[in-house]
């Protein structure tokens, strides 16, 4: 703070109360008093002002220290990434362990931890591991990649090492009639040997057999059953039955069951496969069981699902089972070509 606006009088005193600082002067006050106060407020605040640059003077040097502390541990950093580079090309001694010196401290590092460095770099090491039959590689982790086993490797002693069938998948409502076994041993030969059922007895020399004159219509499981006169042994196969899936174009909107046995057949386990059609100005079609429905018809190109541009038919009777339609709600025509639509169930 400092003094504005006295006024002396002849005396030289002052002839009005006026404020100085923190201290009033009244009336009366001589020339050289207020000298000496207007001196004395002017040293105090010079000392305030002294005090303020020397703090300033102590951050700043703080500020270069801090400073300098800063670049020091930078060039630790530095020269430790440095040093890192080097393990690379260092020698492992006989226990599998290699020394480092790192600003005079002493680093044990594995084998181990080398073959992790190498895998995690690209240096060295092992590059990838490639999956033999019946195992899976997870490489989620591409440092700790998990290896299993996909499948039971088969046993030492005597087993039956195939047994097939000829029949495929079959369409419900038609009679299988006629069917034909092959198998196989491993480690041995048997002494007995059946299939079950309707089979029954086979030579032991055999190992193909058929039957004929059947009426199958309903899923089946057979049974191979053998022994080497030690180890019994079987093995199953099984003979599946399916309403068909139907595919392809018919001309109306609300098409008859017969418009729809027209179409392509698909006789299989109800999962995702792609048609592939070829329309002239008709409507694309898609039928399956009420019990397995479609739930998707998908573009292969962009994925896109296109069911909204079919209209569903519940109900539909082929052969005693109730089948649900997909018909499209505009006529299409591929040309000389063919469209690939995803079927998703």
């Amino acid at each position: 703070m400092g003094i504005d606006n006295i006024t002396l009088s002849a005396a030289n005193t002052y002839t009005d109360e006026v404020a100085m600082g923190n201290a009033v002067v009244v009336a009366g006050v001589s020339q050289a008093q207020l000298n000496q106060a207007i001196t004395n407020e002017a040293n105090a605040r010079q000392g305030q002002v002294n005090q303020l640059n020397t703090k300033l003077q102590n951050t700043n040097q703080t500020l270069q220290q801090t400073d300098q502390a800063l670049s020091g541990l930078n060039d630790n950093v530095v020269a430790i990434a440095s040093d890192l580079q080097t393990v690379d090309h260092a020698m492992f001694d006989p226990d599998g362990k290699v020394n480092i010196h790192i600003n005079n401290t002493e680093i044990h590092v594995t084998q181990n931890d080398k073959n992790r460095w190498d895998l995690a770099t690209g240096g060295g090491g092992l590059q990838s591991i490639v999956a033999g039959a019946g195992i899976e590689i997870d490489y989620t982790d591409p440092l700790n990649p998990v290896i299993s086993a996909t499948s039971t490797p088969p046993p030492a002693g005597f087993h039956i090492s195939s047994f097939t069938h000829n029949a495929g998948n079959r369409e419900k409502g038609v009679p299988l009639t006629a069917i034909t076994f092959n198998w196989a041993y491993q480690n041995g030969s048997p002494t007995t040997q059946s299939i079950a059922p309707t089979v029954g007895n086979i030579p032991t020399a055999d190992r193909t057999t058929s039957l004929s004159g059947q009426n199958i219509t309903d899923d089946i499981t057979f049974t191979l059953s053998a022994t080497d006169g030690i180890t019994p042994v079987t093995r199953q196969v099984s003979v599946r039955f399916y309403s068909p899936v139907f595919y392809g174009s018919v001309l109306t909107a609300t098409p008859s069951a017969t418009d729809i046995q027209a179409m392509e057949k698909r006789v299989s386990p109800f999962t995702n496969f792609t048609a592939n059609l070829s329309i002239a100005n008709a409507r694309s079609c898609f039928a399956s069981p009420m019990e397995n429905p479609i739930t998707d018809i998908r573009d292969t190109v962009f994925n896109m699902s296109m069911l909204s541009n079919y209209t569903a038919i519940d109900n539909v009777m082929i052969n005693g089972t109730a089948y649900k339609v997909w018909v499209s709600n505009a006529l299409e025509d591929t040309g000389a070509g063919t469209i690939g639509l995803q079927v998703v169930f």
